[in-house]
């Protein structure tokens, strides 16, 4: 008796319809996904009916991933996506049960990290000075704040997100070891050490932004701030104008990274100097299961320290 074909289109539309509140390159993700499901039935000259839903069937998509040269990361996508549709299809009474909740999906794979070579990372440092010495007015102001950005990239392993809203008030820098406040949602606040050049490196940008500031008739309490090549328009900067600014700094001193990479070698130097990795992880506010094996497996070929910078 044959199986009678179901109404793919109409599925796919409804199951995509009950993503709210997803983006839409992701909602185009998993469209993407589940047409590469429907291109592998009609490639075997079938259509998508119970039976190809079936354990048997799915195990026969899931095959088809191992052996078709997909990567480890990508079969967890499409079975995921596949997954997601299935319990959609148990909801409405299409299917009665979701076959892919019983299927062991392959490991995910984590590349490991790939930090700057010390040599660019020390010359990054060089170039955001002469910048800075070589320029006056916002020019300038420009150049101090991307000077302030790699010290607490660096310096504390600050994140775009961490750098996008961050605030003069979360600067720890009255007496003592300057420090960085960070508060992320659902976790508790935590402070990091900043480098001993942080003090006088932030002084004298504070310095020029408060006149400059005035001059733009802004008032602000970001750290950073976003601005044209003629003034300012307002404080604060995205994580992809964080991005952005490394991107330009790359082609401009030859010294390619990204703020990712630049928070590895910023791990690779707390670790070279000694610290433990609990102290490590809560500084890099993650989960205390994250493991920093990767790190201590590769710590002896990437040798970070903060040797180059001013000691405050």
């Amino acid at each position: 008796m044959a199986v009678e074909p179901l109404d793919f289109p109409g599925l796919r539309r409804g199951f995509l319809g009950g993503l709210g509140g997803k983006r839409p390159n992701t909602l185009r993700s998993y469209g993407a996904d589940l047409d590469r499901f429907a291109a592998f039935l009609a490639a075997g000259g079938r259509t998508l009916d119970r039976d190809a839903l079936s354990a048997e069937g799915l195990a026969d998509y899931a095959r088809f991933l191992g052996e078709g040269g997909w990567s480890d990361n990508s079969t967890r996508r499409l079975l995921s996506t596949l997954r997601a549709f299935l319990d959609h299809l148990v909801g409405l009474g299409v299917v009665p049960e979701n076959p892919l909740r019983g299927l062991r999906p392959p490991p995910k794979f984590l590349p490991g990290p790939r930090p700057p070579p010390p040599a660019d990372v020390r010359g990054l440092w060089r170039g955001l000075c002469g910048d800075a010495e070589g320029a006056d007015g916002l020019a300038r102001l420009t150049a101090l704040r991307n000077r302030t950005i790699f010290l607490l990239v660096y310096g504390a392993g600050l994140r775009t997100s961490d750098l996008a809203g961050l605030r003069e008030d979360r600067l720890l820098l009255a007496g003592g070891e300057p420090r960085v406040l960070l508060a992320p949602p659902g976790r508790d606040p935590h402070s990091v050490p900043l480098p001993g050049a942080f003090r006088g490196a932030h002084g004298e940008y504070r310095a020029l932004l408060r006149p400059m500031k005035r001059r733009a008739a802004l008032a602000f309490d970001h750290v950073l701030f976003n601005a044209n090549p003629f003034r300012i328009l307002s404080g604060g900067m995205s994580p992809r104008g964080v991005e952005m600014v490394f991107q330009g700094l790359g082609a401009r001193h030859g010294t390619p990274m990204t703020p990712r990479s630049l928070r590895q070698a910023c791990v690779f130097k707390w670790l070279a100097a000694g610290h433990p990795d609990g102290l490590v992880r809560e500084w890099l506010g993650v989960a205390p299961s994250h493991s920093l094996a990767p790190y201590r497996e590769a710590l002896r070929l990437h040798r970070h320290d903060e040797g180059f910078l001013p000691r405050g």
